[in-house]
């Protein structure tokens, strides 16, 4: 026998008097405000079962369990989806439904470990896991803190390099060339050391700092070797010219950023090689200070012009692997139009992926897609804020295989997605640094009166967006 509509209403009257999810209130205790947080709340599929749902004639309750099983299942309808669009071996794409799990680190700890630990759970986990469940890591902050550190370690060995190249070219010496190229790693450990006492974590803005570091590092060794040579050539022995040397520079070495080191006290070396060609150079330029003067004018104005046409941004992009795709349909949309949109954006992406390839005649850059419809991602990155649940959003987070991919492709995945995607407003976005995704915003209102029907503040709201549109096109042609 099938449940009337009084049977129905009764049974969901239990479950939500039995399921308590609204807030308890706040209670005031002396001068702390504490807020009350009811339990009752469904925890398992048993507690479910437990409902009292009515009691027969001799007061036996009837729970909810006796009437039927209770199975866990898929909402009906959903309200959020998330899938995830992967290449196999053959080069086939495929979309498959998914299950996006967000794991934080906690303050304090070191995110290689982190990461390394989360690969040994995962390496446990599969066994027990179905043969064609796939495990992806959309976001990976120990594979972008790798990078970054990879980077360091680059910049630190390119700048040992150009040291000893310049203490050779300068000094023609190679113990010199030995000595500047020891000082950079006995520098940074000192560096390191500080900064543990100091409690300085090592982050993108310390891992930054370093890299741009390095480049005074490379100054104030040869400034100290040059200073050492030149003791040496007053007839000082070693060890006084070793101390004399850096100790009379000290303050100069300290703030300047930039410094002569082919200045030499041997008049023969001034003759040869390329230290004879900057000094010829320089006595030039002293002693036709006018037209070296002008001639460096020329070369300011020059400057000048190239700085003007270049982009600057005091929060510039972060490159990354990752993009990711906002896609907003009209209020009214249902979730399913709002997938029928993610699935062509989907396919546009892929198109374009495939068609960069096979111009630049380069492997697929495309890595994967993971799609949210209905609301946005858990915090994949720290400047990215998840997006609240709405039937009319969906978004697309785009993985490439190189990170130096993303400046070129994110456009082309924008220019072709305007064109070919009608009716609703798609955003293709990269990585930023700051945390604000739209500096300025520009609110509009409209009168509101409580006495107006439902026609006339439809007109009110379509008025709003019709001068919606003409701001944000002002605006776009003042820019």
């Amino acid at each position: 026998m099938l449940p009337t509509t009084s049977h129905r209403l009764k049974l969901k009257s239990a479950l939500t008097n039995r399921n308590v999810t609204i807030p308890g209130g706040e209670v005031e205790i002396g001068p702390t405000e504490v807020i009350v947080y009811p339990s009752g709340a469904f925890n398992s599929v048993e507690e479910i079962g437990n409902v009292v749902i009515t009691e027969t004639q001799d007061g036996t309750p009837v729970y909810l369990r006796d009437l039927g099983d209770i199975v866990r299942g898929y909402q009906d309808p959903p309200s959020l989806l998330n899938f995830y669009k992967w290449q196999d071996e053959s080069g086939d794409w495929h979309r498959s439904r998914a299950i996006t799990l967000a794991v934080q680190m906690r303050q304090h700890q070191q995110i290689g470990e982190f990461g390394n630990e989360m690969d040994t759970a995962l390496a446990e986990m599969t066994p027990l896991l179905p043969a064609d469940l796939i495990i992806a890591k959309v976001s990976d902050q120990k594979t972008q803190t790798d990078d970054n550190l990879r980077l360091f370690i680059k910049a630190l060995i390119e700048a040992v390099i150009l040291v000893v190249f310049v203490g050779w070219l300068g000094f023609r010496e190679w113990r010199s060339a030995v000595l500047l190229a020891v000082s950079i790693p006995l520098t940074l450990a000192m560096t390191f050391g500080f900064a543990n006492i100091l409690g300085i974590e090592i982050q993108q803005v310390s891992i930054a700092s370093l890299i741009i570091a390095l480049g005074l590092l490379v100054d104030d060794p040869v400034v100290a070797d040059d200073a050492i040579k030149s003791n040496l050539a007053l007839g000082h022995p070693s060890i006084i010219s070793a101390w004399l040397g850096p100790i009379k520079l000290a303050r100069a070495i300290l703030f300047a950023t930039a410094t002569n080191i082919n200045e030499l006290t041997l008049e023969e070396k001034r003759t040869k090689g390329f230290t004879g060609f900057y000094y010829r150079i320089a006595k030039m330029a002293i002693e036709n200070r006018k037209k070296a003067f002008a001639i460096s004018l020329i070369f300011f104005v020059i400057g000048g012009l190239v700085a003007s046409t270049l982009k600057s941004s005091f929060f510039p992009l972060d490159v990354q692997y990752l993009s990711y795709v906002d896609v907003w349909m009209p209020n009214e949309a249902t979730l399913s139009s709002t997938n029928d949109t993610v699935i062509k954006t989907e396919q546009v992406i892929r198109e374009v992926a495939e068609k960069y390839a096979k111009e630049n005649k380069v492997d697929n850059p495309l890595e994967s897609i993971a799609t949210y419809v209905g609301g946005g991602s858990p915090r994949f990155w720290s400047t990215v804020a998840p997006k609240q649940q709405q039937k009319n959003y969906g978004q697309l987070i785009i993985t490439l295989k190189e990170r130096s991919d993303t400046p070129t492709m994110a456009p082309l995945f924008q220019e072709a997605i305007s064109e070919q995607i009608p009716g609703a407003h798609i955003e293709v976005r990269q990585i930023q640094l700051n945390a604000v995704d739209f500096p300025i915003q520009i609110h509009l209102t409209g009168r509101s009166n409580i006495n107006s029907d439902l026609e006339s503040e439809a007109q009110n709201i379509a008025t709003l967006r019709e001068l919606a549109d003409v701001l944000g096109k002002d605006i776009w042609r003042f820019n």
